[in-house]
């Protein structure tokens, strides 16, 4: 209610005839946040910057407006209802999140071309893909020094000062897969996670870069009301559903898209070489863990 007053006062309406491309977009990327432990901005990215060809810097701060609302809502959600969480690694991940989206957002983005970006989001999803195809056995939960928490949020924060998510794929994937870290439980961890770090890179945008692209809010009006229905709508559906089937999907998805973008991203071979010697190396790796822990 409080959306549609200030759309009418504000006679944003009309965008929803200009950026209607977007709002179905995120109809699909909202329901993919709610079912699965990817956020909204794993669908809206590659959409924007290889479908769209719109530049990853707008890409980026659009995912990091609407996660800043959806995720933050799905967060207070989980927290009212007492949904389980890891709460001794949000606050350390988080503090390594800030500092590594910090220096990302200062020094990363003039470091790597638009394509190089491009590449980059559909190789890690890549990678996240096959982390749920090579899904290892039940393991025991092992201990993990703040420092390694520290060090994966600052990973896991520069990631997202270039793609607008990243830090909640990299920290789920590494403590599920190497640490035994419940994957129930940590994909409302990751929630929080991805839900904070999205508020920082937006206000760190806004007031100390100065430098927020006026489109995302553009973007932002066509999607939120979309986006609180299409979440826990998708929360809602996975709940009656084979979550297989919902993982066959995303994986389909995403190996989609990786093929996509190496066919039509103007790069040289040596790039697209490096992109599938980073795949061949997490694939071979998580097969020789999961060997080593049978």
């Amino acid at each position: 209610m409080i959306w549609l007053y200030y759309a009418l006062k504000l006679q944003k309406l009309p965008l929803f005839l200009e950026d209607y491309l977007m709002s179905i977009t995120m109809l699909f990327g909202s329901f993919i946040a709610g079912a699965t432990s990817e956020g909204g901005g794993a669908i809206a990215f590659p959409v924007m910057t290889l479908i769209f060809e719109l530049s990853p810097k707008l890409a980026r701060d659009y995912t990091f407006l609407i996660q800043s609302f959806g995720m933050t809502s799905a967060s207070l959600f989980i927290i009212l209802r007492k949904i389980p969480v890891e709460k001794n690694i949000i606050p350390w991940v988080i503090i390594g999140s800030i500092i590594g989206c910090s220096l990302g957002l200062l020094f990363l983005e003039d470091i790597f071309s638009p394509k190089l970006i491009k590449l980059f989001f559909v190789t890690l999803w890549m990678c996240f893909g096959i982390k749920h195809l090579l899904k290892p056995k039940k393991q025991e939960k092992k201990e993990i020094k703040k420092l390694i928490l520290i060090f994966i949020g600052i990973i896991g924060g520069a990631v997202t000062s270039l793609l607008g998510s990243g830090v909640d794929i990299i920290t789920f994937s590494l403590l599920t897969i190497f640490f035994g870290y419940n994957e129930k439980i940590l994909t409302p961890t990751s929630v929080i996670i991805m839900s904070l770090t999205s508020i920082f890179g937006v206000l760190f945008k806004i007031y100390v870069l100065q430098d927020f692209s006026s489109k995302a809010y553009d973007f932002w009006w066509v999607t939120m009301p979309i986006c609180i229905i299409g979440a826990p709508l998708g929360a809602f559906v996975i709940s009656f559903l084979n979550v297989r089937r919902i993982i066959q999907f995303l994986l389909f998805s995403i190996v989609t898209q990786y093929i996509f973008a190496l066919f039509i991203l103007d790069i040289s071979s040596l790039s697209i070489g490096i992109s599938l010697i980073l795949v061949i190396t997490f694939f071979l790796s998580i097969k020789r863990f999961n060997t080593q822990n049978t």
